[in-house]
Formats: C-alpha cells, structure tokens, sequence
C-alpha cells in the first residue's frame, strides 16, 4: 500500500504487504531517495494493471434504489471506498465512481415469493469523465438482511408476519427485562398474520461488495474523483514505547478476556466523533431496560436498530468513552468499535485506543438466557474497514501499522468466538480541526 507524503505527489514512503494474503505485513521501508521514488512514482503511474477475475470492490451507493420503484435501465451510482489492492500492491485507488444500472431480473427470479433486484455495475469514472470499462456482479449487501445469489440478484426476506400488538409488546418488554421469561418465549407465537413480501431499498450510503467476472487490464490508470492519501505515520522509539504500553485486551465486568485492541487514535474528541460521523458510522445508545427492549424487537422484527446498544466490555475497568456502529437494515449484522481514552500523549495530542469487531449474525444462548452476536473471525479485516472508511472521509492526516510482538495472534472472545490477526495495531493520527 503506497503513501504519500503530504500531496506533493512523490512517494517517498511504502508498507510491504504479505504475499497472497489479505492480513498486513507490517513492515516498514527505509525513505527512498528522491530520485528512486520518482521513478518509482513514473513506472506506477504507467504499467499495466491486471486485476483477475474474483477481485472483490467496496462501493458506497450514491442513489436511492428499490425494488419497489426502480426500473430496468435506471442508472445506479456508487463510490469506490477503498483502494483495491493485490500482493500489497495498491493497483486502483479509491475515489473513483462507479456506474451502473438497474437491470430486469429473469422469469424465474420474478416467480419467487420474495422481491428481487438485480443491478449491473460496468465502468469506473475518474477526472475529467475518462472511464475504464469491467464486468462484474454484485457479491454481498454489507451488513443487509437480504442475500445474493450466484448471479448477482439481491433476494428480499420472505413475507414478514404483522409486527406485534401492543399487549404482545408489553410481554416482550418483560420478557427483556427478566431474561428467564424470553427464554420461554417463542418469537413465532407473539408475531402473526403475515403481509406483502417486503422490498428491497437502499438509501444512499449503503454499501455492496462487487466481484469482477472477468479479468480487467487497464493500460492507462486515470486518477480517480476523490483522492485520499494521507502521510505515513514515521515509526519512532517514543511511538513504539507508547504502542507496547498500551492495553491489549478488553475484559467483560467478570473479568474474561475478550476483544483485542487493535486501533490507536491520536487526536481530540471532536475529531474522532466528526471523522466516525463522516464516515457514516452512528453513535451507539447506552445499553439500559429500554434500550434492552428496542432490542428485542428489532431482533424479532428482522430490522435495523442503527444506534442500538452494545455489550460491555472495559479496559482498565473502565467503560469506553465512544461507541460506533455501521448497519444496514439489520441489527444482526454490523461493524462496530469501543473507544477509550487514555491517560497519555503522543506528539501533544490524546491518545485513545479501540477495539473493532464486526458482527456476522445473531443467537439466542440459552446458557446466558440472552442475545448475542457471532463475530467475523478475521478482525484485521475489520481493522482495515475502519481505516479506510476514515481515510476516505479527508479527516485523516496520517495512518500506519505497528507491529506488537506481545498481541496474541489467535484467541477466543467472551463469547466463545475464535478470532485471529496478525496482532498489529493500526494508528491513525486525525487530521487538525479547522
């Protein structure tokens, strides 16, 4: 993955990614000379780029569509969100638009007791409107309800049954209350008759995962619409003394280790709150009985509660001072992190430390007598994600990997979850607030 120092357009600094795998190398090279990284620069700018057909690309949606409204033809925009890259080789940055359109589903799709939209993504524009031309499908709604077939057609749910009457929800709100009740209650019994199959609908800023169905060589790389690149972090004797004396692990209140710190954050706390926001994450609401019943409810009403409440985890004891999440239109599924502040400084700036995990799914453990989610297992994975949604917001001055030799680099959560990383730390340093 290249840097750049400052916008000068020299690269003068890179980050040397493991071959064939999607986790980071954290090692960093030596500053080239000026003259090297110049060629360098040139010989980037100017070989041909191969992506092989299965590479996968992160768009945010631009448009509103619907299965409902949308019509075959209706032009679909997007963004490229995150720079697609191979070998640790940066071979398209993000930035770029992405067009598309919706298209007509087959005859067979049409027949089924749920709403399909199929949709068609074929060009990536930059500057000045020059496009470059590919062929791909839809591959997965990030963190939606609805699934995707093998040939790109996004399958609504099954028809939903009528959301609870008001005596049902008050037993719900019990059965929140006293976990011992809603284990003995059958979501299937409280929620009856159903209604029309439900649509499929996007706002703007939902995000898909594209796959390219055909391999895609572009001589000639124009520069994308949007260009983020933020300096390296230069790596120090007082950076990594600061890294290695930072927590590692979150604890539930009882005391069991769970999730891994794997982001550092310098910066104030307008800065964070603003770049989290700009990136379309949302503030999590405090976890209490009412919160505890939305909850529930969005659980066994198959929707979203984008400011719903996540477990306690502490570092130090202490509860953290920021929570974020991302979902779609699901509380199943979402990317979230838990923020604390720390009681140093680093180049005259707070530190804070977080722990980012994205949740697959959702089951009731009978042992707990609650909810809990299911955990991606690869959180770099997740540590990217949020790298890059702030990167792409502009609010990031700086960004790097550290490497922790004390980070285990396989563990289970609290939850029981087998988690692995490469045990680095991403440090993202925020940009100054005007």
């Amino acid at each position: 993955m290249f840097y750049t120092a400052g916008h000068v357009g020299i690269w003068r600094h890179f980050l040397v990614r493991s071959n064939g795998s999607r986790r980071p190398n954290t090692r960093i090279v030596t500053t080239l000379c000026i003259p090297t990284a110049i060629a360098l620069a040139f010989q980037f700018a100017n070989a041909q780029t191969e992506l092989s057909a299965g590479t996968r690309l992160s768009i945010r949606l631009r448009n509103s569509i619907s299965s409902k409204h949308s019509q075959p033809g209706d032009p679909v925009s997007a963004t490229l969100i995150a720079p697609v890259r191979i070998n640790g080789r940066e071979l398209i940055p993000s930035g770029f638009i992405v067009q598309g359109a919706v298209a007509d589903p087959s005859p067979a799709h049409k027949r089924l007791n749920r709403s399909v939209l199929r949709l068609t993504f074929g060009s990536l524009i930059g500057k000045a409107n020059q496009s470059v031309a590919f062929q791909g499908k839809v591959l997965s709604v990030d963190n939606a309800r609805e699934s995707v077939d093998s040939e790109g057609v996004i399958h609504g749910l099954r028809p939903l049954r009528r959301r609870p009457t008001e005596i049902e929800e008050i037993l719900m709100l019990a059965a929140s209350a006293h976990p011992a009740i809603l284990a003995s209650l059958e979501v299937g019994r409280l929620i009856i008759a159903e209604k029309e199959k439900p649509h499929v609908t996007y706002e703007p800023g939902v995000e898909l995962w594209l796959m390219l169905t055909s391999p895609l060589r572009i001589k000639t790389m124009p520069p994308p619409e949007t260009i983020r690149k933020p300096a390296l972090l230069r790596s120090s004797s007082a950076l990594t003394a600061l890294v290695n004396g930072l927590p590692l692990r979150t604890s539930t209140p009882r005391g069991t280790p769970s999730d891994l710190i794997n982001l550092v954050f310098f910066g104030s706390h307008q800065a964070i709150v603003n770049a989290f926001l700009h990136a379309g994450w949302m503030p999590a609401e405090t976890l209490d009985l009412k919160t505890e019943a939305i909850t529930f409810l969005a659980v066994a009403d198959q929707h979203s509660y984008r400011e719903g409440p996540v477990s306690s985890l502490l570092v130090n004891r202490q509860k953290p001072t920021l929570v974020f999440e991302k979902e779609t239109n699901t509380f199943a599924k979402r990317h979230h992190i838990r923020i604390w502040r720390q009681q140093q400084e680093y180049d005259g700036l707070p530190v804070w430390i977080g722990a980012g995990t994205h949740d697959t799914g959702i089951d009731f453990s009978r042992k707990a007598k609650t909810f809990s989610h299911s955990v991606d297992d690869d959180i770099d994975e997740e540590r990217l994600k949020i790298e890059n949604d702030l990167i792409f917001t502009g609010d990031v001055a700086a960004a790097g990997l550290i490497h922790r030799p004390e980070a285990p680099t396989s563990f289970e959560n609290a939850t029981g979850d087998q988690l692995r990383t490469d045990g680095a730390i991403a440090a993202i340093r925020l940009a100054s607030l005007p």
